[in-house]
């Protein structure tokens, strides 16, 4: 998914996990974040919460999950493909900071 996203020049802001049990029943659990993603590792930090919430510990043991199903959305281009461009934190913008530009 996250070279997908980096091929086509998109970050998404929201990650979604939907799972279909063997009865049918589907749950849907999704998370925004404050800055649009692509790369694998800040996919993957939204998933473990998500997967609790939509797959909840002490199922019967005969249920079964049927489909899982991880998404990204709310998209907005994004220039990924150079590597000046990515996420920073405001640790980044700090380190970087530079007094003479103000002048």
């Amino acid at each position: 998914m996250s070279h997908r996203l980096n091929e086509l020049g998109l970050a998404g802001r929201t990650v979604s996990v939907k799972a279909r049990f063997g009865d049918f029943q589907t749950v849907t659990r999704t998370h925004t974040v404050a800055q649009r993603i692509w790369r694998r590792e800040d996919i993957s930090a939204c998933l473990p919460e998500l997967f609790t919430e939509a797959v909840p510990t002490g199922l019967p043991v005969p249920t079964s999950v049927r489909m899982l199903v991880v998404t990204v959305s709310s998209f907005a281009d994004a220039k990924v493909n150079s590597p000046d461009s990515g996420q920073l934190s405001l640790l980044d913008e700090i380190m970087h900071y530079q007094p003479a530009q103000l002048s």
